[in-house]
This record gives C-alpha cells, sequence and structure tokens, in this order.
C-alpha cells in the first residue's frame, strides 16, 4: 500500500506507517530480512525524491522500523548498501552546516533545525549497522545534547529515550564513548538522583557506554565503582521482571516492551563481564547472579530463548569473574545450570550453552590451588561445591558426554575436552 501511494492522502500513509509498525512486532527474522532490503530502501528513497511520499512521512517510517529493529535487536546491514543511507547522510552533512551557519538568526529557526538534524540523526543510527566516522561525529553530539534535555515533560521523556535508544546502538565502530564520557555520566547519575528517564532510556544510556570496543583500568572503574553498573542493572531486571506476565505465551512475551528492555539488559550485562577485570562487590555480584537466576527460572516455561541468554551471560561470569566463584555457586546459578543440563536435549540451543558453562565451571574447580583463596578455604569452597554438584548427579552427567560426544563436535563452538575426567573435581 506504501509503495503504490497513488490514491493516499498524507494522512493515510502516516496509518500506513503505524499499521506497519504493530505488524512488525510479529515478525520473526526472516521477516524482518523482507523488510530490511535494499530493494525497499530504494523505492523509499524514489518516493522521496519524487515527493510522493513527504520527507516528515519518510523519516517517520524510519523511526518506526529502526524502533522495532533496535529493541528486537535485528541485525542487518543492508541499509548501507543503499542510495538512501548516502543521501541520508550528505542530508544529515548539508543540516549540520546550516545549523552553525543559522544559530546566530532567531531561536524559531534554530529549534526546528536542531529538531530535523536531530530526526535525521536517529534514523541513520537506528535502521543502520554500519557507520561512518564521520556521520558519528555529527550523530553523537548532537544525540547526547538531546538526550541531557532535563525538561519534565512528556515530549521531552520521548525525545530523549528516542535519542539514547540510536546512541545504543552504535556497537560495530570503534567510536571511543570515553570522547563523551562526561554527557552519558552526567546523564546516568541525573538519574540516579532524580529518576527523569524512561526504563528503556535508562538501559539505552548503559549501553551506549559498555559498547565502549576497550575497556582500559579508569574506565571500569568509573562503570563498577563510579557509576554502580551491577547494582543498577540488578534493581532494573527485578523491577521489569515484576511488569511481565510470565504466564503469556512466548509470542505475546516477545511483544512486551519490557521484555526487551530486560534482552537488552542481558546483553549489556554479557559485554560488562567479558570485558570488565574491576572487581564489584561481592555483594552486589551475588545479588546480580540471583537475580538472572531468578529470571532464568522464570522464562523456563514460556520464554527458552531468554533463558538461553540468561545460562549465556551465567557462563560468561564464571569466565570472567572466577575470583568470585564461591559466590557463583551458592547464588544458586551452578546448580541452574547442571539442572537444565538434566532436562534439555541436543535440539535445544540451551544445553549447548549449559556444557559450555559448565566445562568453564569445571575446568575451574579442577584446580588444587588458587591465587585468589588460602589453600584451606580452596578446599572449603570446593568441598562445598562437590557436596552440591553430587545431589544433582554430575558425574553421571559428564559419563553422559561420552554417548553424545559426535553431536556435541557438531553443535559446540567451544572446546570440549575429550578427556572426561577433566570435569570431575579433585579435592
Amino acid at each position: 500500500m506504501l509503495f503504490k501511494p497513488e490514491d493516499c492522502t498524507a494522512e493515510d500513509q502516516q496509518k500506513i506507517i503505524e499499521k506497519i509498525y504493530e505488524i512488525m512486532w510479529d515478525l520473526n527474522e526472516e521477516g524482518m530480512r523482507s523488510v530490511f532490503s535494499e530493494e525497499n530502501f530504494e523505492k523509499l528513497n524514489k518516493m522521496i525524491k519524487k515527493k510522493i511520499l513527504s520527507l516528515d512521512n519518510a523519516l517517520l517510517l524510519m523511526k518506526r522500523i529502526g524502533y522495532c529493529k533496535v529493541l528486537k535487536m535485528f541485525w542487518s546491514g543492508k541499509f548501507v548498501e543503499s542510495s538512501l543511507c548516502s543521501d541520508l547522510e550528505s542530508m544529515i552533512i548539508c543540516e549540520e552546516k546550516n545549523e552553525k551557519e543559522e544559530s546566530e538568526r532567531g531561536a524559531n529557526i534554530k529549534e526546528r533545525n536542531e529538531k530535523l538534524l536531530a530526526d535525521l540523526c536517529e534514523c541513520y543510527l537506528m535502521v543502520n549497522n554500519l557507520f561512518s566516522i564521520e556521520l558519528l561525529s555529527i550523530c553523537v553530539p548532537c544525540l547526547l545534547k538531546v538526550a541531557l534535555k532535563k525538561e519534565e515533560s512528556q515530549e521531552t521523556s520521548e525525545e530523549v529515550e528516542m535519542a539514547l535508544l540510536a546512541l545504543s546502538n552504535i556497537e560495530y565502530c570503534e567510536i571511543r564513548r570515553k570522547l563523551y564520557l562526561n554527557e552519558i555520566k552526567a546523564i546516568i547519575r541525573y538519574h540516579q538522583e532524580h529518576h527523569n528517564l524512561t526504563r528503556l532510556a535508562y538501559q539505552s544510556a548503559w549501553q551506549f557506554l559498555i559498547n565502549e570496543p576497550y575497556f582500559e583500568k579508569e574506565f571500569e572503574d568509573w562503570i563498577t565503582n563510579d557509576l554502580h553498573f551491577v547494582k543498577e542493572a540488578t534493581r532494573e531486571l527485578d523491577e521489569l521482571m515484576k511488569c511481565v506476565d510470565w504466564k503469556k505465551t512466548e509470542k505475546e512475551l516477545n511483544k512486551s516492551k519490557e521484555v526487551q528492555i530486560i534482552w537488552k539488559y542481558l546483553k549489556t550485562a554479557w559485554k560488562y563481564f567479558s570485558k570488565c577485570q574491576a572487581c564489584c562487590e561481592r555483594i552486589q555480584f551475588n545479588e546480580f547472579a540471583e537475580g538472572v537466576v531468578k529470571l532464568f527460572k522464570a522464562a523456563k516455561e514460556c520464554e527458552r530463548s531468554l533463558q538461553t541468554e540468561c545460562a549465556f551471560l551465567l557462563m560468561q561470569m564464571t569466565l570472567g569473574k572466577a575470583e568470585k566463584i564461591d559466590i557463583f555457586v551458592r547464588s544458586g546459578a551452578a546448580g541452574c545450570i547442571v539442572e537444565e543440563m538434566w532436562q534439555q536435549t541436543l535440539g535445544d540451543r540451551s544445553i549447548v550453552i549449559c556444557i559450555a558453562a559448565f566445562e568453564a565451571l569445571s575446568e575451574r574447580l579442577s584446580k588444587k590451588t588458587d591465587n585468589t583463596f588460602k589453600k584451606a578455604k580452596w578446599k572449603m569452597i570446593k568441598r562445598e561445591i562437590f557436596d552440591k554438584f553430587e545431589e544433582e548427579g554430575y558425574e553421571d552427567i559428564i559419563t553422559s558426554f561420552q554417548e553424545m560426544k559426535s553431536a556435541l563436535k557438531e553443535r559446540c563452538w567451544f572446546g570440549r575436552s575429550e578427556n572426561l575426567s577433566g570435569y570431575l573435581i579433585h579435592i
């Protein structure tokens, strides 16, 4: 309907755009690929050039499909291959130049120009996944300026959320977020004091920060000990879980905004634990692990893919924070992984992730001594874990690996040991 608009008014086009947005929430990955095709972007660009579709409606369409794409964490490189991408880049560069030239003119003109530039930047960042450094040098400062707004109104809240959501999509590019650290820290700190952001906006601020490709010690300290990511993420996940009706079907849950934000927090936490070496407080680590285990169990019957993501995060926590291995086990995370291994089949991705987590845990616990703990304490920790695992029948699980050897080789990307005794805990 949108590409055959001979009889469509601008208002009709807006209704069609909203219908497209509604339909997109029901699309699977293949359906999303059909929307994010180079052919569609070329058609859209022709409509804009021929003024069949107004620029306002074109931006509305790109914002709507981009919003859905970012929340569903769909990746596509097709937009950058289209003429629409290059034309949008030219518009952004031109608009930034115009804004500078007109900055001394009337306030209304400047406000109008700033809004258009922000809209263009949001479309570019949300619909895309591959970015030009030149364009990011324009888009990032522009959208951070929007995100720093503190007026208490529904309109401002929506503008800030959209700006931060767009920024959170910058991943596959080595933009140095440390250049904008003061701004993003100010946004996070102000929210911690005044609670001015929506849940999605707050998560997006964290994601933009933690997408930094390289974590240096000072940067890690800011995230861990100054801004307290682990503590904040624990609380946010707990609050989000309370908003979700876990009795709904998987399809219904996938359309829930709260579930989408939970997904984004798990992804962001995975990046944090995979890259950050700074140690959060033991109690914070324990509470976060307990929260992930709680989510793991809540999603068990209705959202298997979300449960798998929890297992993936638990695996990373096992690898990256080994000095807290005793807390990791006492939080219920290790027992959760072992229990899951008993219940799933090789056709389920969850079992592959759980075996990887179990392998990492076994390798860690097979050592006779550990520099982090004194010898006596390390032996006590291993005894406690051994007793817990024995209750779960983990030696029987290890033996069953032999029967599944060929299938595991095909499905697992990690280097599973051929020596089954390597999985045993030697006290």
